[in-house]
C-alpha cells in the first residue's frame, strides 16, 4: 500500500488513500529466443483521493479522467482495460 501511495504521488501529484487490492498479475516479456527479457508483477490497488487535480509528473506522459467507453483508445495493453473494468465493477458492488 505504501508503494501505491508513493507511485500515485510520483505520477499524478495526488495523495491517495488505498482501499484494497483489485488484482495482481504477472506479465512476462520474452526476447526473440524465447528467453524471459522482463518479468513484471503488477498489483492494482483501489484508492481514492479527496484533493485537487491530477497532474502528469516526470513518471507519466499524460494523466486524464476517462469514461469506460474510452478505454480501448487509451490503453495499448488489453490487460489494463480488463483491470480498469474490473475495478469499476468492484466499486459498484
Amino acid at each position: 500500500m505504501q508503494a501505491a501511495v508513493r507511485e500515485a504521488r510520483e505520477e499524478t501529484d495526488l495523495d491517495i488513500t488505498p482501499l484494497g487490492i483489485i488484482t495482481a498479475i504477472d506479465a512476462v516479456s520474452r526476447d526473440k529466443n524465447d528467453k524471459i527479457e522482463y518479468h513484471y508483477t503488477i498489483i492494482e490497488v483501489a484508492a481514492e483521493s479527496r484533493e485537487g487535480k491530477a497532474v502528469a509528473k516526470s513518471d507519466a506522459v499524460e494523466v486524464c479522467w476517462a469514461a469506460l467507453d474510452e478505454l480501448e483508445n487509451l490503453c495499448a495493453w488489453p490487460e489494463v482495460s480488463r483491470i480498469v473494468r474490473l475495478s469499476a465493477l468492484m466499486k459498484v458492488l
